[in-house]
């Protein structure tokens, strides 16, 4: 992205790291930028942030409801374990929106479980017959595998993306770039702001000269550039646009789409292991 001058929300330094004294000085400077004033009137007369342990109590009934859910597979009481499952966990999962704070990525994320858990859990609870406990297991790892497929498809995607930077290209590291955001994962009633960085890169392309940062920038006040000649690769068709390593972003895609197709198999394995097909 090329770097504009006009933005006054960004503003260029030497530092390539900040310690949590500058790192707060900057953000209390530069927050007043992106900061909505109706902000200020919406949170008076908030209440205080709830304690900690109280925002930890959604984990600690999940981890609950695991271990009552496997004392009945033990029992061999399949069907009541995983209705504690399929019920309990979104009821956990809304009651946790609602604790922390009415987020769109905490709602959104708490209605996608819901309905899905909520789906299999109804014609679980009267299903008559073994066989159709069997098929509604077998849905449920076929739905829960198709997730995970996706997952996986997320990061290969990633993955293609990359090659669209496929042009390198010398470059100067002249300083760093940052800018104050506003958290989305704040507890409601509160404003959290951090930092994002990026280092600035000057480059020349096809007899053109670009000045340019990441985009998005890094979250964090940190960079993990130094200053002086480095190489980076850009899209040759939009030259101001380089390459950005989504590090442990596109990793945690892939562990988190084999992880739900292991599931998928656990619950396949559950329905033939246990005798519901034969």
């Amino acid at each position: 992205m090329r770097l504009d001058n006009d933005r006054q929300d960004i503003f260029i330094s030497d530092e390539k790291t900040v310690d949590q004294i500058r790192y707060s000085m900057i953000v209390e400077e530069y927050r007043t930028k992106i900061e909505d004033p109706s902000d200020d009137a919406a949170d008076e007369g908030s209440e205080d942030a709830l304690p900690k342990v109280l925002s930890k109590l959604p984990l600690i009934v999940v981890l609950i409801l695991f271990a009552v859910a496997a004392i009945m597979f033990a029992k061999a009481r399949i069907v009541p374990a995983l209705l504690i499952c399929f019920i309990g966990i979104p009821i956990v999962n809304i009651c946790s929106v609602f604790i922390k704070g009415s987020k769109k990525d905490d709602i959104r994320n708490a209605v996608i479980t819901s309905v899905f858990c909520f789906v299999i859990a109804i014609p679980l609870f009267f299903s008559k017959t073994i066989g159709t406990v069997a098929s509604i297991l077998l849905a449920a790892a076929v739905l829960t595998g198709l997730t995970g497929i996706a997952l996986i498809a997320s990061y290969i995607g990633s993955v293609v993306r990359k090659r669209k930077y496929k042009v390198t290209v010398p470059a100067i590291c002249t300083g760093y770039a940052r800018t104050v955001a506003k958290s989305p994962e704040a507890p409601k009633g509160q404003n959290i702001y951090y930092l994002k960085t990026s280092p600035v890169f000057e480059y020349s392309y096809e007899g053109s000269d670009y000045v340019s940062i990441y985009d998005p920038m890094t979250d964090g006040g940190d960079s993990d550039i130094d200053m002086g000649p480095v190489t980076i690769n850009i899209d040759p068709d939009r030259p101001e646009d380089l390459w950005r390593s989504e590090g442990k972003a596109v990793l945690a895609k892939l562990i988190a789409g084999l992880s739900l197709l292991f599931s998928a198999v656990i619950l396949a394995v559950i329905v033939f292991a246990l005798g519901f097909v034969k």
